[in-house]
């Protein structure tokens, strides 16, 4: 009977003991899970953050590209008007 009562209680013992070595091993495997997905989630901002600002300057090309075309185009303009000016005046000597 004093055995059984002994091996009852080194069971209980040993179920109490592996309890707390698998919840430290689950604490101690969650903190390394998080901090992979910490540092997970700072190459993804990493990457948006590189994405927008690859959008930003291809919106300023995209604008200078414009205003450069503007500008041309209103040089041409400018020419033309100038062309058709000059000949709209007749000939003042004969």
């Amino acid at each position: 009977m004093e055995n059984e009562w002994f091996g009852m209680a080194a069971s209980a013992a040993g179920g109490g003991l592996f309890g707390v070595i698998g919840t430290a091993l689950g604490r101690i495997a969650g903190y390394f899970e998080k901090r992979q997905e910490q540092k997970f989630e700072m190459a993804r901002w990493g990457h948006e953050t590189d994405l927008l600002r690859l959008q930003m300057d291809a919106k300023r090309e995209e604008t200078e590209a414009e205003i450069a075309l503007t500008q041309a185009q209103g040089s041409w303009d400018g020419l033309a008007a100038s062309l058709n000016a000059e000949a709209s005046i007749p000939d003042s000597y004969k």
